[in-house]
């Protein structure tokens, strides 16, 4: 056999091998099975959820599950006591898992509640061998208590007819939930940015008077150590026209609408 032939037959022979080893590996893949015999017991809610984002649908609904799959669903699991317990009286729904790979130790899973229109995160980190949780839906049941503490502290400092929200964003654990207070979100150490937004009821021809309204709401703002971007709009029957501060988003359109500015970062 020449020296040509052998090299030719060496190639066939590496193919053909490679060949078999994807095809075990493919066949493992769809098979969805996790070489054991137990079957996982899963919800609809589970099982949507991971069909939504693993290749083994037949295998998934059937209840065999790699052990990656197997994580996913724990984690998600544990994503879900922990909303339930710190958020009790919520109807959840899951809508997105993003489960983590060995890129990112992080899973995410996105949900939103029939009371609101707002999408929702809570997130699953493995650190140290321990699985640390945390969420951003916080904001949502905690904004209208710290809403009403502000108005009480502006209208102290000599504001009236006017409107406030505070949009609470950033990721907190166990330690922020339900029962937690406007004045102990104040002084937690978590990392959470408060933008506040007040529109008064006034005229807004008089730069002046804006402007010394406007330092109003950033003393008190800084009195009370609220970190964030915020702003303060002025216009006459602003208030009345926009309970709330949805109503505020589509009232902000309005042409020639004043607004005035400033920030908090450097608390």
């Amino acid at each position: 056999m020449t020296k040509r032939k052998v090299i030719i037959l060496i190639m066939a022979m590496i193919f053909l091998l490679a060949g078999c080893s994807n095809n075990e590996s493919n066949d493992e893949a769809n098979s969805g099975y996790n070489h054991g015999d137990e079957i996982v017991e899963m919800s609809d809610e589970e099982v949507e959820l991971l069909c939504s984002i693993y290749v083994n649908e037949d295998g998934i609904r059937e209840g065999k599950l790699h052990d990656y799959q197997q994580q996913a669903l724990e984690e998600f699991r544990m994503a879900k006591s922990y909303l339930q317990e710190k958020y009790p009286g919520y109807v959840y729904n899951f809508y997105l898992l993003s489960p983590s790979d060995r890129f990112d130790e992080t899973t995410e899973i996105e949900f939103a509640i029939d009371e609101s229109n707002g999408y929702y995160t809570v997130r699953v980190e493995l650190v140290d061998g321990e699985y640390v949780i945390t969420d951003n839906f916080f904001g949502y049941v905690l904004e209208p208590a710290f809403d009403d503490m502000l108005e009480k502290k502006l209208r102290e400092a000599g504001l009236s007819s006017f409107g406030v929200y505070t949009n609470l964003s950033g990721f907190v654990g166990r330690d922020i939930d339900a029962e937690t207070t406007a004045e102990e979100l104040l002084v937690s150490g978590d990392e959470i940015k408060k933008d506040i937004t007040v529109w008064v009821d006034m005229l807004n021809t008089d730069e002046t008077e804006n402007q010394r309204i406007a330092a109003l709401v950033e003393n008190t703002v800084r009195e009370l150590k609220i970190y964030g971007g915020h702003r303060v709009y002025f216009d006459e029957g602003i208030v009345e026209s926009c309970p709330t501060f949805w109503d505020l988003v589509e009232y902000r359109k309005k042409d020639n609408l004043v607004s005035i500015g400033f920030d908090t970062f450097d608390l």
